[in-house]
């Protein structure tokens, strides 16, 4: 009931508790209700938008989750937005489009150091590339994505709330780097 009473400039937080917190609580109908009251502070949120997306993702409520990504723009940056249209590509198995829009996004960013998504759609697209039969593509993505978080030998992915560390042991995993990858998911 304290989260409904915030006011606008508290949207991320209710983002966060609805998105991050009820939902991996699975207490859905608070999730909801935290960001319906978000919606309601900052109508016009693409964020707010593709977090509702993903609760009905998560749901396994996929024809909702369809709906309501067909009512946000194409064109959107918003990272949310983003993973919310990859995680439902990858639901529906069209693995296809998944690599369409995390190209689309990761050319949008060139010349800028990736961020936590960029990173996480790579290992992403590695594994798009891979069950669409395009060996190259996909360990080009890997390669990419381990790069990009382990830019030397001497870098540590030490823990985060993103959970890099996983994501690089994904991409090990995907380059068949079985020791890495074990190795970096026990240090996760």
């Amino acid at each position: 009931k304290k989260a409904l009473e915030l006011d606008p400039r508290d949207v991320g937080l209710l983002n966060d508790m609805g998105n991050e917190f009820y939902f991996y609580l699975r207490r859905f109908d608070e999730a909801y209700a935290v960001l319906d009251r978000s919606q309601q502070l900052a109508p016009d949120s693409e964020t707010v938008r593709a977090n509702k997306v993903t609760l009905l993702q998560g749901q396994g409520r996929l024809e909702e989750a369809r709906q309501q990504l067909s009512q946000l723009s194409e064109n959107a940056t918003d990272e949310w937005v983003i993973n919310a249209r990859v995680n439902q590509a990858l639901y529906e198995r069209h693995f296809d489009e998944a690599v369409r829009v995390i190209e689309h996004k990761l050319t949008a960013d060139a010349g800028q150091p990736p961020d936590f998504f960029d990173k996480f759609f790579l290992v992403n697209l590695g594994y798009c590339h891979e069950w669409l039969g395009h060996a190259e593509e996909a360990r080009n993505a890997f390669t990419r994505a381990v790069q990009a978080i382990k830019p030397t030998p001497e870098t540590v992915a030490g823990p985060d709330a993103n959970g890099t560390p996983t994501t690089l042991a994904l991409a090990y995993a995907g380059l068949g780097e079985k020791e890495k990858a074990l190795a970096q998911a026990q240090q996760a």
